[in-house]
């Protein structure tokens, strides 16, 4: 399941010390340079031997605390990181930096005993601003993922809570916390030597992303028995892969703990941000629900996301499921390039272990602390009102329920905010008759979870609050709250989501829809719009059945020199015929071919598996023209349609009346 451009993950070895080695990569362990773009937040592992800029590792492994970042160094965000932990494969382990037995037994870096929840993970971060919605993982959720190998120069140390000493001892020093090491600190605990009572050492990650896969736990798209895998790939590197660049690029001075000014013109140059994705690919496979019985039929459909740049897909079905290759063409540095689909797999008919069709409905939210200001931190300087950001994740649907800042700004691909009014709270302040839902399936014995994922900012500078005008040491943290049902059946009814510390609470209401109803609801809607994009009709229409689509018995093929017509037919017995393609490709042996291009001409030749679909006109009954003759030459032509819910006609042989393909001759 590699990307076949990127390194083997066999002849990796680990990296286990993380004392030392995040130094001679580039890490300085500098608090003042990190604030003034003279010290690096992040370096690449072994940055010596990084070559053509990129440092990309390839990830597989089971997600663990998905959240949005509660803070981040505005210096170099534009927006809040999406974060979550991977519990990887044993194949990839080597990426977790650090030892289990360095410091004295206490653990380094990944490996470090006192954080038990994250021992032996890798952290990922994008962000949020970057990464849309629809990719965002859940708890338990299986990814596949591409991105940048690093050391996190920003935390080397068991850091400081910057909360009051205790009251019976004012002189008492503050207690770490997992951040880093301030200035004051011994020579030893700056250094990281293995004799520092408070270095864990680096840790390693992949960040930026670069390609991220989510292969859905429980999926909750999937109107029948299906899988569901989304996947997002993209150039967008952010100011961290313009971190990671400059600082291979450039060695600081001699005998110095900082960088100089080329470093920091170099990070500001937006150029350097791209992490180029020019010829790579990237293969993975949407593996198939079990075969319900020994003769059925696969069947599958996919939505594209977002307008695709540069990209090219290749999707195989096997017995397994589908093996999907995603290619990006050679193109020019700095140049956009980007896909995103998302695929269901079933089998042809299986109405088999029906999901619930459940739908959650946002009430209410109270405030009851604002936290600007917040007398329980000393470092904090904030004035009212406070400024509230909250998303909701509903079994991996994720939404920004509200708290932009004037900026306007999106995140997570996020159109509106349900609440905007979260921007600016006071205490008691109560948000009523919200009502805005969301529709979303369950599989039988999956479980329910919402997940609500909060922060207060006090920091500047990053979407969505990006005009904060405070500044503090960190943003206040009205707390995050999971509440987890068993099942479809117990999570319906009435609920009060209540966090520790009570700074708020919110409530909202779970509802059983009937079977193969609308499907979830787009971001941001309440409802079905009168006018739905037709790449969005799989959320309002439910099927299990692909269309059929095939040529005209008689009449298909018309060859002359003003060009080529192909005409057939198509149906669908539920959602309807959405579109039909057509792939036309003149043979020459050997299993090679050209196809026929939108312009009407001949591609370049490539191997007869790799179809160039053309979209016909018409939908049942359809028709395909070209303006250009063709070459003289033997040709085959097959037909493929999709129907409302996304479903795609499988590519086979099928003859009879009902013939999906053709083969005529050009004199």
């Amino acid at each position: 399941m590699g990307a076949l451009a990127l390194p083997a993950v066999t002849h990796a070895a680990p990296v286990t010390d993380a004392f030392h080695k995040p130094l001679e990569d580039g890490c300085q362990r500098n608090i003042p340079g990190l604030l003034t773009y003279s010290s690096p937040e992040w370096v690449w592992v072994n940055s010596a031997q990084a070559q053509n800029e990129d440092n990309t590792r390839q990830l597989e492994g089971l997600v663990r605390d998905p959240h949005t970042a509660g803070e981040d160094l505005p210096e170099n965000h534009l927006s809040y990181d999406f974060d979550f932990n991977v519990v990887p494969d044993p194949s990839y382990t080597y990426l977790a930096g650090g030892s289990p037995a360095a410091n004295g037994g206490k653990g380094s870096g990944n490996w470090d005993h006192s954080v038990p929840d994250e021992y032996g993970t890798l952290h990922l971060e994008w962000e949020s601003a970057v990464v849309p919605t629809f990719a965002w993982p859940d708890e338990g959720d299986r990814v596949s993922v591409w991105g940048q190998w690093i050391w996190d120069c920003g935390h080397w140390g068991e850091g400081f809570d910057f909360s009051a000493p205790p009251a019976n001892d004012p002189t008492a020093p503050l207690t770490h916390n997992g951040d880093y090491l301030i200035p004051g600190e011994t020579e030893s605990e700056l250094q990281g030597t293995p004799e520092a009572k408070n270095i864990r050492g680096e840790q390693t990650e992949l960040h930026p992303l670069e390609a991220l896969v989510v292969h859905r736990g429980v999926p909750y798209q999937a109107v029948a028995r299906e899988s569901e895998t989304d996947a997002y790939i993209s150039t967008k590197g952010t100011g961290a892969h313009a971190e990671e660049k400059c600082s291979h690029d450039l060695k600081p001075p001699a005998g110095q703990p900082f960088q100089g000014p080329a470093f920091t013109a170099c990070v500001h140059d937006t150029s350097n941000e791209y992490q180029s994705l020019s010829g790579k690919t990237f293969s993975f496979v949407v593996a198939a629900p079990p075969r319900p019985s020994p003769h059925a039929r696969l069947r599958y459909r996919e939505i594209q996301r977002i307008p695709s740049h540069h990209a090219t897909e290749r999707v195989t079905p096997a017995g397994d499921g589908l093996h999907v290759t995603i290619s990006f063409d050679k193109v020019a540095a700095g140049t956009l390039e980007d896909f995103g689909r998302s695929w269901f797999v079933g089998w042809e008919g299986d109405r088999s272990g029906t999901p619930t069709h459940l739908r959650w409905t946002l009430e209410s939210i109270k405030v009851n602390k604002s936290l600007d200001p917040n007398p329980s931190r000393a470092q904090q300087t904030g004035v009212p009102p406070g400024e509230y950001n909250v998303y909701v994740d509903v079994n991996g649907y994720w939404n920004f329920v509200g708290g932009r800042g004037p900026t306007g700004a999106v995140t997570g691909g996020v159109p509106t905010q349900w609440v905007p009014g979260l921007g600016a709270v006071t205490d008691g302040q109560v948000f009523s008759n919200i009502n805005r839902s969301v529709d979303f399936f369950v599989p039988p014995g999956k479980p329910v979870r919402l997940f609500v994922d909060t922060r207060e900012c006090d920091l500047p500078h990053m979407d969505p609050c990006a005009l904060t005008t405070e500044l503090s040491d960190g943003n206040d943290a009205p707390g995050d709250h999971a509440d987890t049902f068993p099942s479809a059946a117990a999570a319906l009814g009435e609920h009060k989501l209540v966090p520790s510390g009570d700074d708020y609470e919110m409530t909202y209401r779970v509802d059983r829809i009937a079977s193969f109803g609308p499907g979830p609801t787009p971001p941001g809607s309440t409802g079905i719009p009168s006018s739905t994009p037709s790449d969005q009709r799989h959320l309002h229409c439910s099927d299990v059945r692909a269309p059929v689509s095939w040529f005209a018995p008689t009449g298909a093929v018309s060859v002359s020199s003003h060009g080529l017509r192909l005409r057939g037919r198509a149906s669908d017995d539920r959602c309807g015929v959405d579109r039909v393609g057509v792939a036309v490709s003149q043979h020459l042996g050997h299993h090679r071919c050209r196809y026929l291009r939108a312009d009407g001409k001949l591609a370049h030749t490539t191997k007869c598996s790799r179809p160039r679909w053309l979209r016909a006109t018409g939908r049942t009954h359809w028709v395909l023209r070209t303006a250009h003759a063709l070459p003289a030459g033997a040709y085959v032509a097959h037909v493929m349609a999709v129907d409302g819910a996304g479903n795609i006609e499988l590519y086979t042989h099928r003859t009879g009346p009902h013939r999906n393909y053709i083969g005529f001759r050009v004199p």
